[in-house]
């Protein structure tokens, strides 16, 4: 009888960890995601999309836009470089 409470009792567990990570999570994310936005408009800064409007950058001009994302194109390359030459070094 122990082992079929405790049965049920990690079962249940594993399904709240589920909903929390399915439901919740995405929502508390999106929500800070929209405060942090609220905050960087207040400040004056615009919404510049690139990609396609795939990436949106904030910034207060085009020019300051366009070095966010070249910045954030570099660091992005850069990591995965580092990615690469790891994932070689441990082949």
């Amino acid at each position: 009888m122990k082992t079929i409470n405790i049965i049920c009792y990690l079962a249940t567990l594993y399904l709240v960890s589920l909903f929390v990570r399915s439901v919740i999570l995405p929502k508390v994310r999106q929500w800070l995601y929209n405060c942090k936005e609220k905050q960087l408009l207040k400040k004056g800064n615009k919404k510049f999309y690139f990609e396609k409007n795939k990436v949106i950058v904030f910034a207060h001009t085009q020019k300051q836009a366009n070095a966010k994302y070249k910045k954030m194109k570099s660091n992005l390359k850069k990591r995965h470089h580092a990615i690469l030459e790891q994932n070689r070094k441990q082949a």
